[in-house]
């Protein structure tokens, strides 16, 4: 996913993103998405999902939330 334009957080807890950055998507709460931008030491945060450029998110969290799983699946 790529951030479509830039975006300047405004409360605790947003991203402040620039056009073209890089993201992976983790969650998704109303019309705001958690990322996580790949420059910028991987900081994470949320963002409007109108100013990301989302081809399939919730297909993303799922393959996330399935690895994760799979991952763990030992531990309990």
């Amino acid at each position: 996913m790529k951030a479509l334009y830039d975006y300047e957080a405004h409360a605790p807890g947003e991203l402040s993103v620039k056009e073209d950055d890089v993201l992976l998507v983790f969650d998704k709460e109303d019309a705001w998405l958690l990322v996580q931008i790949q420059s910028d030491g991987g900081k994470a945060g949320f963002v409007p999902e109108n100013y990301v450029e989302v081809r399939c998110a919730a297909f993303s969290v799922a393959l996330r939330i399935e690895a994760l799983s799979r991952c763990c699946a030992g531990y309990y």
